[in-house]
């Protein structure tokens, strides 16, 4: 008799418990919505995009929000002016006018690791311009290497029907003259690249290791005979901050400050910078090799 009012009260603050917390979910999900000013345009959006359009649209970068700048971007300084020149300036004036425009298509092309990417963030960050890192494997689920090669004889139906789908939409995409949309595409093998999808980047780079002309690979693998792989990445990374060190030398002594800059130019990568690095890495070798005598001797 004793435990059954127990039990119903404990039922009825177990209701309760329930119920409130339902409200408050709903209550702090309202107030949410009411304060955030973009559900209005999230809902919107949701309701013209499908599934992989809204896929796409979760790689949107603003400008604001991209920390990449030409500063982070050494020894490309004649490349950067014409990318400046041809991309930046067009969509940047108001100038209307079929020969002063950007083009529609830019291609990089250069080894892995060159600064591809980097330098389209940079460009979306000066231009000011929403920028979209699409990759293919976006677009389709499987065989994303292949999409834009080559078409070939052996190629899939399926393939060849979404390339000119693909190649349809682009033409149809700059069909407004005054859409300011520029494509660049990256690639580590250009020559694999379709033609028709070359003659819709008619801007082409090709983006290299920042070296110097008088910088000869044969020969700094002459002197690095014996050095395993972590010795010749450390090689690079010593050869590196030797450039950084004596670019920002210059920059001192031409300005006479003595701290450090963050728009200094980083010059390209010199014979110099190597033959010191492996003086260097020499020099701690020799010094490792006496220790271990001097070790020895003293046993």
């Amino acid at each position: 008799m004793d435990g059954r009012p127990s039990w119903n009260m404990f039922a009825v603050q177990l209701t309760r418990l329930i119920i409130g917390s339902v409200i408050s979910y709903f209550t702090a999900k309202l107030i949410v919505r009411q304060f955030d000013q973009t559900t209005a345009k999230k809902e919107q959006t949701k309701k013209k995009l499908d599934e992989y359009e809204m896929r796409i649209a979760t790689q949107l970068v603003n400008p604001k929000d991209c920390s990449i700048s030409w500063s982070d971007v050494g020894g490309y300084s004649n490349l950067i002016s014409e990318l400046r020149e041809n991309i930046i300036f067009p969509l940047r004036t108001s100038i209307k006018s079929k020969h002063f425009s950007a083009p529609k298509g830019v291609l990089l092309h250069g080894p892995p690791g060159c600064g591809k990417t980097m330098m389209v963030k940079a460009i979306a960050k000066e231009a000011g311009a929403n920028f979209i890192n699409l990759e293919i494997s976006e677009m389709i689920d499987k065989w994303c290497d292949s999409f834009l090669r080559r078409r070939q004889s052996r190629d899939h139906e399926m393939t060849a029907m979404m390339k000119a789908l693909f190649l349809s939409h682009w033409d149809g995409f700059f069909s407004e003259s005054e859409l300011r949309v520029v494509i660049i595409g990256a690639t580590n093998r250009p020559k694999d690249v379709d033609s028709a999808i070359l003659r819709r980047m008619p801007l082409r780079f090709c983006i290299r290791h920042p070296l110097s002309q008088d910088v000869n690979l044969l020969e700094i693998a002459n002197h690095c005979c014996g050095f395993s792989c972590s010795d010749l990445v450390e090689l690079c990374r010593v050869a590196g901050v030797i450039r950084v060190r004596e670019s920002i030398k210059q920059e001192q002594e031409i300005k006479q400050e003595n701290y450090f800059s963050e728009q200094v130019e980083i010059r390209p990568f010199e014979r110099s910078d190597f033959l010191k690095a492996i003086e260097r890495m020499n020099k701690d070798n020799e010094d490792m090799l006496l220790n271990r005598l001097d070790e020895i001797e003293l046993m």
